[in-house]
């Protein structure tokens, strides 16, 4: 992943150069987390249903908390966690193309509204002033479907002949966990998640065989003594299936949450891995 601080990359003034108001996400006193997924992951945490505090979550489409995308491989969730703690800048132009949040921004940029004030200025600023003041951090992997441009992270969904697309490698995958772990503040949770079986749920659906890998190699990276320096713990969303009202959790013929589903899913998530 390209690292640079030339000016021609979106420009992040520090916390001093705004004022306060700015930051309005105050905290409720309870243990606040941060989360980087699919939507099954993003919209669970939800608003926190009163017993953690997000500062990163989604309601519906883009609406959420400080919410600015969807992400599903471990390269891009790197890059998120760089991006907005000031560790890798993002040329404006590719924004858009990571993180959809930004979309919003290149439209009003391209009818040259200059008075736009963008809402994701603010979400991240929460982000970069919070980040390092969570207790949890959960990160869904559900790809290993790598899409790169001009040497960033971009959606594998963003369709563009200058895209590279590769399949990432198990070695790479182990080497990207600790990369990930590495720039989590020490003595914090960190929460690995994967992607529901979709042939548990849809009786048609076809097996996944990557989705199987990532499982295996998330369930051994709890286990590696190299993560000392943090609590390590993986959630595996396929463990729901042992409860009795398991396909009652999705929609018809479909993987997707019901509001059910999404809220026993963070029942699940707070109780045996946030809380402990």
């Amino acid at each position: 992943m390209a690292e640079s601080t030339e000016n021609t990359f979106a420009d992040k003034p520090s916390a001093v150069e705004l004022p306060d108001e700015v930051r309005r996400y105050k905290s409720s006193g309870l243990p606040r987390i941060f989360a980087s997924g699919d939507m099954r992951l993003m919209k669970c945490i939800n608003n926190g249903n009163n017993t953690v505090h997000p500062i990163h979550s989604q309601y519906e489409d883009m609406d959420g908390l400080n919410f600015l995308g969807n992400l599903t491989n471990i390269k891009q969730h790197i890059q998120f966690v760089k991006y907005i703690t000031g560790k890798c800048a993002i040329p404006k132009k590719m924004l858009h193309l990571f993180l959809k949040a930004y979309e919003i921004d290149k439209y009003f940029n391209e009818m040259d509204i200059a008075e736009f004030d963008s809402p994701t200025k603010e979400a991240f600023f929460n982000l970069e002033f919070y980040f390092n003041k969570c207790e949890a951090y959960i990160f869904q992997i559900t790809s290993m479907q790598i899409a790169e441009k001009d040497g960033f992270q971009v959606l594998s969904s963003i369709e563009d002949d200058d895209i590279k697309r590769y399949t990432q490698t198990e070695e790479d995958f182990v080497e990207d966990i600790k990369t990930l772990i590495s720039l989590i503040p020490a003595g914090r949770k960190v929460i690995f998640m994967n992607d529901i079986y979709p042939e548990l749920v849809v009786e048609s659906a076809e097996t996944i065989p990557e989705l199987y890998t990532i499982t295996a190699l998330l369930r051994t990276a709890t286990v590696n003594a190299e993560f000392n320096k943090h609590s390590v713990r993986f959630f595996d969303y396929n463990k729901l299936q042992t409860t009795p009202f398991f396909k009652q959790l999705f929609a018809e013929n479909s993987t997707e949450f019901k509001p059910m589903g999404l809220g026993f899913s963070f029942i699940m998530l707070n109780e045996y891995f946030i809380k402990p």
